[in-house]
């Protein structure tokens, strides 16, 4: 648990970005940052629509965070955050007569909030503001009825507590999971730092 084994020297500054991130995450979790995770132990199907909301939720807080501490080190490839935001957000424009029925689940509207606010976040930690807020009126004029009320509660929730201790991000994700609408089952394991969703 505390061996990194770099198989491969990364070949291209790109390559090495994306170790850096992923090493990078190991660390935070060294210093005692929580994540949410979806229980493993839960059947086959509950598990499958868990996970991927699991990693949303915490990639809010774990994205930007990572991508600003190994920002100094990989200046030049600030911008393909914002390339890559703006092509995500095209997909979800595209999408966009699919995606808003399903926001009248309270889950599904919270996954695509939190999916705003950690490019909204990143490009901010990233990009600055100008580039965040370029991707947030975009975002406005297509979701802005619909998701963005959520989000900027998410978001709000985010900045009032800051990213700066596990402690305030603890809260972030104690706050984000007791959402009455969304009725989560979650168990919090201190000994691991983790939140655990099963229903």
């Amino acid at each position: 648990m505390d061996t990194i084994t770099l198989k491969k020297y990364p070949k291209s500054l790109e390559d090495a970005q994306i170790v850096a991130h992923e090493i990078e995450h190991l660390l935070i979790w060294k210093e005692g940052y929580p994540y949410v995770m979806a229980d493993s132990h839960a059947d086959t199907e509950t598990y499958r629509r868990l996970h991927p909301l699991a990693q949303v939720i915490q990639g809010t807080v774990f994205e930007p965070m990572v991508e600003l501490r190994i920002k100094k080190y990989f200046k030049t490839l600030a911008a393909d955050n914002y390339t890559s935001a703006m092509k995500g957000l095209a997909k979800l424009i595209e999408n966009k007569e699919k995606i808003l029925p399903e926001l009248d689940d309270p889950r599904n509207l919270l996954y695509y909030s939190c999916l705003y606010v950690q490019k909204r976040l990143l490009l901010e930690s990233t990009c600055g503001t100008i580039k965040a807020d370029e991707y947030t009126v975009k975002f406005t004029s297509h979701f802005g009825e619909t998701i963005l009320p959520c989000a900027e509660k998410v978001l709000a929730l985010i900045k009032k507590n800051t990213t700066s201790s596990p402690e305030s991000v603890r809260q972030i994700f104690e706050s984000i999971l007791w959402n009455r609408n969304c009725a989560f089952g979650y168990r919090y394991y201190e000994e691991f730092d983790r939140f655990l969703i099963d229903r």
